[in-house]
């Protein structure tokens, strides 16, 4: 019935996705220099889905889990079935899993393996890594902490952003600010400093290269 790609796995998951006017699905999400996510629903909270085609291998798994794990309050894996049982066995806690594969007439079918539930993402920084730098400011001048940071790097402002706030507090900003932008390209002179730890390439390379709003 040939391989089930990742367009096949991506085209599932969109039609699992509910229908919200106040969600975002953003493909190929960027996590800073960490790396991005296959597809990424922005809302009051932030829910990840990785997902590995017969074409890709589970090699970077485990690295993937820890980085998006600590961004993430669900993340779900979705495989076809060549990787199930390896993904059952390299699965960390708190990670769902999903199955994707071709019945009879090569129709494409979900099937929801183990469920995702909240887990205590540790990286603060890094979830607040997830904002531009123009983002990063305003945030910390709604909380009047941006006197004196004018010329701070990205990097300062999400580490002193997320030293300043509390879990939901600073999850509550980001999701706001990413539901709240407009422009999913990076224009450097707007949001990023020279020294900004995610580079012109990486951003205008893999960041959200389609968007929809549900």
């Amino acid at each position: 019935m040939g391989n089930v790609s990742e367009l096949d796995l991506r085209t599932v998951v969109h039609q699992q996705l509910p229908h919200e006017a106040e969600s975002k699905i953003v493909d190929e999400f960027v996590i800073g220099e960490a790396g991005r996510i296959d597809v990424a629903v922005i809302s009051d909270i932030l829910e990840g889905y990785e997902l590995k085609s017969d074409l890709d291998s589970l090699y970077r798994l485990p690295r993937q889990m820890d980085v998006f794990g600590a961004v993430f309050d669900f993340c779900t894996l979705v495989v076809t079935p060549k990787h199930l049982s390896s993904a059952r066995k390299a699965l960390k806690r708190g990670w769902g899993l999903a199955v994707v594969e071709k019945d009879e007439r090569g129709n494409l079918e979900y099937k929801q393996v183990r469920r995702a539930y909240q887990r205590s993402a540790r990286d603060n920084t890094l979830l607040a890594s997830l904002l531009w730098r123009d983002e990063l400011l305003s945030a910390l001048d709604s909380l009047e902490l941006s006197k004196g940071r004018s010329r701070a790097t990205r990097d300062d402002l999400a580490r002193f952003l997320a030293k300043s706030t509390t879990r939901v507090e600073l999850r509550n900003i980001v999701t706001e600010s990413l539901m709240a932008r407009q422009a999913w390209r990076v224009d450097p002179e707007l949001h990023e400093s020279d020294d900004s730890s995610q580079s012109r390439r990486v951003s205008s390379r893999f960041l959200a290269r389609r968007m929809m709003t549900q």
